[in-house]
């Protein structure tokens, strides 16, 4: 499941010939990467959204089973493919402060037990082996950002730690 478009469409005019007979229009269609629109706009919101996406496709590794095997007995391929569906409304530090606050049913409080987990055992082995091209940021965001206000959400009001 993709969350970004593919493909935009930008149109061009060309400077007229030195003649000015005809007018050259011509169609250029430009592939974007995904996410290179607000790269420069807000990278720690994408980091943020980066680690928990890293979080939840990780789920159904042996080790991360495992974990949440202690908490989900049964429900543990149904906990897996929700997250899985949901992974797109994880867009920044917003939503998953919304997401860790909202602690109503066992699926979200073994979510925020996992994230914890996640931050503390996995995730820097995933920047380090991954394709991000700051992982210094990656990894100072993941120790003083997020593995902190993980753990006390209501705190959490901006990507900077107090």
């Amino acid at each position: 499941m993709d969350c970004y478009s593919d493909d935009i469409d930008q149109y061009l005019i060309l400077d007229e010939p030195k003649d000015s007979s005809t007018i050259i229009h011509k169609h250029i269609k430009k592939k974007q990467n995904k996410g290179s629109y607000i790269k420069d706009r807000d990278y720690r919101k994408n980091i943020c959204r980066n680690i928990v996406r890293m979080a939840i496709k990780s789920m159904r590794r042996e080790s991360h089973l495992e974990y949440l095997g202690q908490y989900l007995n049964t429900d543990l391929e149904q906990f897996i493919e929700l997250f899985q569906q949901q992974l797109c409304s994880f867009s920044g530090f917003r939503a998953l402060k919304q997401r860790l606050l909202n602690q109503q049913t066992l699926f979200d409080q073994v979510f925020a037990k996992y994230l914890v987990w996640f931050l503390q055992n996995r995730a820097s082995l995933f920047i380090l082996n991954g394709e991000a091209s700051q992982r210094s940021e990656y990894l100072r965001y993941k120790n003083e950002i997020m593995l902190f206000y993980a753990q006390i959400p209501h705190l959490w009001n901006s990507n900077k730690k107090y």
